[in-house]
C-alpha cells in the first residue's frame, strides 16, 4: 500500500494542553491526528466562534502534523425534526475542518426508535441527502467524509432506536448509491467484530463488503464481545473483555493481519489509532503505531475501475 497515512485519535477539550499533546504525537511519529471536532471549544450552536477556531487553528498548524476531524457523536442525519440543528452542526465541522486544513471528517449514520422503524427507508433517503449535501460542502474545503460503520451498543447508551450501520455492507450500499467522489467509508475493526458477533455474521466477509470505498480505518483492539453484561461504570467492561474497549493494538484478540492483509482499499487511506486516553502511554503507543505500519502495508490497493 501507498503511503497510507497513521493518524492518532486526541480528545483534549478545547485548546488547553492541545500544543503539548500535538507535540507528544509527533515526537512518537505519527504523521497526524484526529481531533473530534465538537470538543476543540469552538463550535457553538452549530455556528464557528470565529476567534476560538483560530486560535486553535494556530495551535494546529504550528505542530505540523496532518490532520483529521470526528464529528460528534449525536450528529444524526435522519433526525428529521431537528434537521437544521443537524446540519448546521455538521457543516461548523466542515468550517473547521477547512481552517485546519483536515483532509477528513469521520461521521457516523444515523439512530431510529423502533418505533419508526415502517419510516427507516425514507429517513435513510433523508440521510443520504444529507450526507451528499455535507459531501459538497467537505470537496469545497478540500476534505473527504468517511461513514463508519457501528458496533453493538447498550441500551443503556441508545435507549431503544437501533441504526443500519452495524452492518458495514449497508455503509457501503450508502456510500455507493450517493457516489459522491468526496464520501468514502471508515472501517472500524473493532466496531465491525462486535457488530458480527451479535448479528451472527462472518467478520471476514463484513470487511471485505466495504471495500473498495475504504478511504479511511479506525484501528483500536478489543475481544469482540456485544455488551451483554450489566456493568455499573465503563472500566468493568475490561474486566469483562465485553464492548468497544478501544484498547491498544494487541490487547485484545482481533487478528487484524487476517482481516486487512490483502484488503483493497482506496489509495492512500487514513488509519487513526482510536485508543482510549488512559492507555495512550508513549511506550504503549509506540508499539501500536508499529503494528498499525505493518497493517498499512499490508493493504493493496483497490482496481482503478472501482
Amino acid at each position: 500500500m501507498t503511503a497510507a497515512r497513521i493518524h492518532l485519535a486526541l480528545r483534549p477539550a478545547g485548546n488547553g494542553g492541545l500544543a503539548a499533546l500535538l507535540a507528544e504525537t509527533a515526537d512518537l511519529g505519527f504523521s497526524g491526528v484526529e481531533l473530534a471536532a465538537h470538543a476543540l471549544g469552538a463550535i457553538f450552536g452549530g455556528r464557528l466562534h470565529a476567534a476560538e477556531a483560530e486560535r486553535v487553528a494556530r495551535t494546529v498548524r504550528a505542530a505540523g502534523l496532518a490532520v483529521s476531524l470526528h464529528a460528534p457523536l449525536s450528529l444524526n442525519l435522519m433526525d428529521d425534526a431537528h434537521a437544521e440543528t443537524h446540519a448546521a452542526v455538521a457543516a461548523g465541522c466542515i468550517e473547521i475542518g477547512g481552517l485546519l486544513g483536515a483532509a477528513a471528517l469521520v461521521v457516523h449514520p444515523g439512530w431510529l426508535p423502533r418505533a419508526r422503524a415502517a419510516e427507516e427507508a425514507a429517513l435513510r433517503m433523508r440521510e443520504a441527502e444529507g450526507l451528499a449535501r455535507l459531501a459538497d460542502l467537505a470537496a469545497d474545503a478540500g476534505m473527504v467524509v468517511a461513514l463508519e460503520n457501528m458496533p453493538t451498543v447498550t441500551p443503556k447508551l441508545v435507549g431503544d432506536r437501533f441504526t443500519y450501520g452495524n452492518d458495514p455492507a449497508r455503509i457501503a450500499a450508502m456510500v455507493r448509491k450517493i457516489g459522491h467522489p468526496a464520501l468514502t467509508c471508515c472501517l472500524d475493526v473493532s466496531h465491525a467484530a462486535i457488530a458480527a458477533a451479535t448479528r451472527g455474521s462472518d467478520l471476514a466477509a463484513d470487511i471485505r463488503a466495504m471495500a473498495p470505498d475504504i478511504g479511511h480505518l479506525h484501528l483500536h483492539d478489543s475481544f469482540g464481545l456485544p455488551p451483554e453484561l450489566f456493568t455499573w461504570i465503563a472500566e468493568e467492561n475490561d474486566a469483562f473483555g465485553q464492548g468497544d474497549l478501544h484498547l491498544p493494538l494487541g490487547w485484545g484478540n482481533l487478528d487484524f493481519d487476517r482481516l486487512l492483509t490483502g484488503l483493497a482499499v482506496r489509495p492512500d487511506p487514513i488509519l487513526t489509532l482510536e485508543i482510549i486516553p488512559r492507555h495512550q502511554r508513549p511506550e504503549t503507543l509506540a508499539d501500536s503505531l508499529a503494528r498499525a505500519r505493518r497493517i498499512a502495508a499490508a493493504l493493496a490497493p483497490a482496481p482503478a475501475a472501482a
